[in-house]
């Protein structure tokens, strides 16, 4: 696979501090978006430490097995995934006040053998743009969003409910979390789009799928994501990473 890559991740205009992060590794193929929740330093240092430990973790597992297979991949981001919950966890109760409670989403793509495995927890997303079409790949777990299904609220209700922006799976939680694990087919043409929910929370998926279209490149492409979200009002961090499979 040939693939190009680029990421951006943006304070916004009114957060005094920037919670998410990202990560590309292009030699290993793995990319990752994570938005850190809670105070301002435990959401940074969660969203940290699930950037830094998913790498050498997934690594670790794959380099030890001799034939690389689905069920190698999905069991390798279980176990990686299970791990950085439990870090954060206990990051946050060894820890002072200032971290307690913390959390972070995580939506990571490892790009195998024209194959993409997703993994995800919370509410960053992962978008698929292919043959003009852009496809919503992973479900935000919220609160309200659980819900809605189990019909307790309308989706009326929902838009000034108090536990609106409650997760209902994160890293960081004392239960055990299971991962949403996906594994699609990654073509030449085909755009891979991870971002943290301040992309989404100004820009609709039309919007977003006007500007991946444009035959720009995966830096081009981010920066101007990121600079159309800051001019819708910018009320979150913005977070995105686009890319390419030539």
């Amino acid at each position: 696979m040939i693939i190009e890559a680029a990421g951006v991740s943006d304070i916004g205009r009114v957060r005094p501090t920037n919670q998410d992060r990202f990560r590309i590794f292009l030699e290993e193929a793995i990319f990752l978006v994570a938005d850190g929740m809670s105070t301002p330093k435990g959401g940074e240092i969660a969203a940290e430490l699930a950037a830094e430990w998913l790498r050498p973790s997934l690594k670790n597992y794959l380099q030890n097995i001799e034939k690389i297979t689905d069920k190698n991949v999905f069991d390798a981001l279980l176990t990686t995934i299970a791990s950085i919950n439990h870090k954060v966890l206990n990051y946050s109760k060894e820890e002072n006040t200032d971290t307690e409670g913390m959390g972070t989403t995580l939506t990571t793509a490892f790009a195998y053998n024209n194959s993409v495995f997703l993994a995800h927890v919370g509410d960053s997303r992962a978008y698929l743009y292919r043959a003009e079409k852009l496809l919503l790949l992973t479900e935000d777990h919220s609160l309200i969003d659980l819900m809605i299904k189990r019909g307790e609220i309308t989706e009326e209700e929902a838009t000034t409910h108090p536990s609106r922006r409650a997760l209902s799976r994160y890293i960081g939680m004392a239960d055990l979390i299971t991962p949403d694990l996906h594994k699609i087919e990654f073509s030449v043409g085909d755009r891979l789009l991870l971002c943290s929910d301040g992309l989404i929370k100004e820009l609709s998926d039309r919007v977003i799928s006007e500007i991946v279209s444009k035959q720009a490149s995966a830096l081009e492409t981010c920066e101007e994501l990121v600079s159309r979200a800051n001019q819708q009002g910018g009320q979150d961090n913005i977070t995105v990473v686009v890319i390419d499979h030539h």
